[in-house]
């Protein structure tokens, strides 16, 4: 799957348009994902997807931590990812979105989890 275009509180992936973070499997896209805290990921905010992520077995994840780098990312959503025997990239949404971009285009599974404002 590929991020067609991006910009402050939107993404087009897959001909879709999203106006709230997502969550992009290698077939799928799990619009309007929430936190439990915002601007913190940790681990309880992915379990909802966990066997969706599991049986997609991803070589990398990718986390795009907003336009302005704003949401923190928990040492134990990393270690939980890694240990379901995938890499774990964080960074600013833009940067995220060229990996994600990248990597897929490369022939890797790749999923992502993307904060597309601050």
């Amino acid at each position: 799957m590929k991020i067609k275009s991006h910009k402050f509180g939107k993404m087009v992936v897959g001909g879709h348009e999203y106006k709230k973070d997502l969550i992009i499997l290698t077939d799928e896209v799990i619009p309007s994902w929430r936190r439990a805290s915002g601007h913190n990921l940790i681990p309880e905010d992915i379990l909802e997807s966990i066997m969706k992520i599991v049986e997609s077995k991803p070589d990398l994840a990718v986390i795009g931590t907003g336009y302005s780098n704003q949401m923190v990312v928990s040492f134990n959503l990393v270690m939980l990812l890694e240990s379901f025997d995938m890499d774990v990239i964080a960074a600013d949404t833009t940067q995220a979105v060229q990996v994600f971009n990248t990597k897929s285009e490369n022939g890797e599974k790749v999923i992502g989890f993307f904060h597309i404002t601050c």
